[in-house]
């Protein structure tokens, strides 16, 4: 009889335990709660305000990116500007806009009470393909944002040589591998001024171009609307560039005095036809003591 009400009070006992909360002794409250970390809503985002040095100012552009160059040789980047009406981004390289191997992407956002922020990305696959004379790379993002003109730039060091063991690692540049070296070959015969070797296909005149280097006609260069042109003092000719003529002055009239013609040797002409009736007056003078001997030789006897 002992036996079986202890193992009723047992029982009791080991019901009430599994209904309790876990981790929780039934008749024991705790004043610690478990830490939960909170997961994003898809499609919310929450109002975060961003530490000091992670804040864009209104009107200031200003380049993020936190590991430059992909796995590929390429480049992130993103260009941060905080507005209120309107704004305008754009992004160079070595002074030149990015070309057709260049992605960009433009996100804007709400960025706090009548503020805007725009994030301008450029991506580039294959930052090999452009060339770099000085060893590094110059991205500059331009903004205008409510009529204040900033930039921000950044230099990017080079990292590409011309070793290769095939094509592939030169064809991105328009080059072909040729005794372990990266060669402009083929119909991209042109090298560009660069420490690593990138090649682009030749252009004469008023054909399409991008770097003077393609222009191929002498006295020529790669002209603003992206087509090659003649450089002063060369002027086109057919398919080239010559030299102008020398000018020659026109030759006066035949008959026309120089003091009349307006010539620069007007002015020595003048003082010479002065200096004329000066120099026979002179000599009539001398001659007039000679004239007179002569005569009384003659009336004497």
């Amino acid at each position: 009889m002992l036996a079986l009400l202890r193992c009723f009070i047992w029982a009791v006992a080991w019901t009430t335990v599994r209904g309790s909360e876990p981790g929780k002794l039934p008749g024991v409250s705790s004043s610690l709660s478990p830490s939960v970390s909170p997961r994003s809503t898809p499609g919310v985002t929450p109002n975060v305000t961003p530490p000091s040095e992670d804040r864009v100012p209104v009107g200031q552009a200003r380049i993020r990116s936190a590991a430059p160059y992909l796995e590929d040789g390429g480049v992130n980047l993103s260009c941060s500007v905080a507005y209120r009406d309107a704004v305008h981004t754009s992004w160079s390289i070595d002074g030149r806009p990015p070309d057709d191997s260049a992605l960009e992407s433009i996100l804007t956002g709400h960025a706090g009470p009548g503020l805007w922020l725009r994030d301008h990305r450029l991506e580039l696959r294959r930052l090999d393909r452009l060339p770099s004379a000085s060893g590094r790379y110059q991205l500059a993002c331009m903004a205008v944002a409510d009529g204040n003109l900033s930039r921000a730039s950044l230099f990017v060091a080079s990292l590409f040589g011309d070793a290769c063991r095939g094509d592939a690692q030169c064809t991105p540049r328009g080059a072909q591998c040729r005794g372990g070296r990266c060669r402009c070959t083929g119909a991209l015969k042109v090298r560009l001024a660069s420490r690593h070797t990138t090649c682009r296909h030749a252009a004469f005149l008023d054909w399409p171009c991008v770097y003077h280097e393609q222009c191929q006609i002498h006295g020529s260069r790669c002209g603003p609307e992206g087509t090659c042109v003649c450089t002063e003092p060369f002027v086109a000719q057919g398919r080239t560039c010559v030299s102008p003529p020398q000018q020659q002055p026109p030759l006066p009239p035949r008959g026309c005095q120089c003091k009349t013609c307006g010539s620069s040797s007007a002015r020595p002409a003048v003082q010479l036809e002065r200096q004329v009736p000066a120099s026979s007056e002179r000599s009539t003078t001398q001659r007039e003591p000679l004239f007179l001997l002569l005569l009384v030789l003659a009336l004497r006897p």
